[in-house]
C-alpha cells in the first residue's frame, strides 16, 4: 500500500482528500504544518506528499525545499489558480508536479501514481 503524506491547513481539504485516497486503497498520514514533518515521516516513511503551498509562513517554493529536506520521497503541490505563475519555481525547488485546485479526482491519482513511481 502507498503512504500519502498530506501537508495540509485546510480541514475541509484535508477530510475530502484523506477519504478519496483512502477508498483508492492509499494510506494517509497528515500534518497541518511544516513543522513536524520529520518526525512523522520518520515515524511513517510515505511514498508520496502534497504539500499545499498556501500554508502560512513559507513561499511555495521554500515550502517545497523544507518539505523535501525532511522527507525522501516525490512532493505535489496543491496550489490555487494565481499560484500557477509560480509553477517553474516550485517544480525547481524540487516539486515533481502541480495541481491546481479544484482539481479533479483522476488527475489527483495519476500525478501520485506517477510520482510513487520509481525513476530509472
Amino acid at each position: 500500500m502507498t503512504t500519502v503524506l498530506l501537508v495540509v491547513d485546510e480541514p475541509l481539504l484535508v477530510r475530502a482528500l484523506r477519504i478519496t485516497l483512502d477508498a483508492h486503497g492509499l494510506r494517509v498520514v497528515s500534518t497541518a504544518d511544516l513543522g513536524g514533518v520529520r518526525d512523522l515521516a520518520d515515524e511513517d516513511p510515505p511514498d508520496a506528499a502534497l504539500l499545499d503551498i498556501g500554508l502560512p509562513g513559507d513561499s511555495g517554493s521554500e515550502a517545497v525545499r523544507s518539505l523535501r529536506s525532511a522527507v525522501d520521497c516525490p512532493v505535489v503541490v496543491l496550489t490555487g489558480p494565481p499560484g500557477v505563475r509560480d509553477e517553474a519555481r516550485i517544480l525547481d525547488a524540487g516539486a515533481v508536479g502541480c495541481l491546481v485546485k479544484p482539481f479533479a479526482v483522476a488527475e489527483l491519482l495519476a500525478v501520485l501514481g506517477a510520482a510513487a513511481t520509481p525513476q530509472d
